[in-house]
């Protein structure tokens, strides 16, 4: 299995620089003028022309000057139409060292030359990069600035206006608040004095109906349910076979009456009224222990 032209460059470099066997870097270093010559993996300029200048590199070590000049002139050919600027550096320099220890001193000065060039060329492509890149930089920060500044105005032009909103709302509310207080407070006041004169009223009836049933008047029951009209609906909903005569008793125990003023007043004998309750708790359903009283003032609360 062959590796391709760029596995094996950097395996032939790494036996050459890292860790130093010549005849390792050899081996791989043929293994790869294979692949060039019969053009396996179909290598391209750049991995070619840096193959050669690992190889220039082997005959460097190996102090064979005049074939390592030869493979860094085959690295310099591939490398022309691609240009890499550091890669034609590295070509210089080693250009340079191979011609010094040559002893052409002529061609050392030549490559030189050239490497200074082709330095300064890349320092002023830089200094210009750098340049480029800091009003590049000026430029973006100066159109965020402004976009912050639009950013901010925009914000708090909106927080502004919604603190106004809100301020507004409750301003009505409160507006509107004090309203309804105020309204409340006359239909309160209204409902009071509605409420005095109905209980004025009631109070006045109430007199008339108690007097009425100390009289034993046959328009009690008939008032009674004129002045209280539910306590005999609901007596009758519970049992509609209940008699004028129940509802009267009813009536006069809602008013609070008790078995003897009961007896007084219906000219009956206390025993009797007492056996009426008894009969009355029976069509009402209630027990013995259900407060009668208490029992009928209910109709009216439910």
């Amino acid at each position: 299995m062959y590796e391709s032209l760029s596995t094996t460059s950097q395996i032939a470099n790494h036996y050459i620089e890292y860790q130093p066997s010549q005849n390792s870097a050899k081996a791989y270093l043929g293994q790869g003028m294979d692949i060039i010559s019969k053009k396996k993996h179909d290598p391209n300029d750049y991995q070619i022309s840096v193959f050669y200048y690992y190889y220039a590199q082997y005959f460097f070590k190996e102090k064979n000057y005049e074939k390592a000049i030869v493979f860094l002139d085959k690295a310099l050919e591939y490398n022309k139409k691609l240009k890499t600027i550091e890669h034609t550096k590295n070509i210089y320099k080693l250009l340079i060292s191979c011609y010094k220890n040559s002893g052409n001193l002529e061609k050392e000065k030549e490559y030189l030359e050239y490497y200074i060039k082709l330095k300064d060329s890349l320092e002023n492509s830089q200094a210009k990069g750098v340049e480029l890149s800091i009003k590049t930089i000026e430029k973006e920060k100066t159109e965020e600035n402004k976009t912050l500044k639009k950013k901010i105005f925009i914000y708090s032009s909106i927080i502004i206006f919604l603190i106004l909103l809100v301020l507004a709302y409750l301003y009505y509310q409160n507006h509107k608040k004090k309203k309804v207080i105020l309204e409340s407070k006359e239909i309160i006041s209204r409902k009071e004095d509605e409420t005095k004169v109905l209980e004025r009223r009631i109070s006045g009836v109430h007199e008339d109906l108690i007097q009425l049933a100390k009289n034993n008047d046959i328009s009690f029951l008939e008032k009674f349910h004129e002045v209280y009209p539910n306590v005999s609906q609901k007596l009758l909903a519970i049992n509609p076979d209940l008699t004028k005569d129940n509802l009267a008793f009813c009536a006069l125990i809602w008013l609070g009456f008790s078995s003897k003023d009961i007896a007084e007043f219906t000219f009956m004998q206390h025993r009797s009224v007492q056996i009426k309750k008894s009969r009355l708790r029976k069509k009402l359903n209630l027990g013995s222990d259900v407060n009668l009283y208490q029992f009928l003032k209910s109709l009216v609360d439910n």
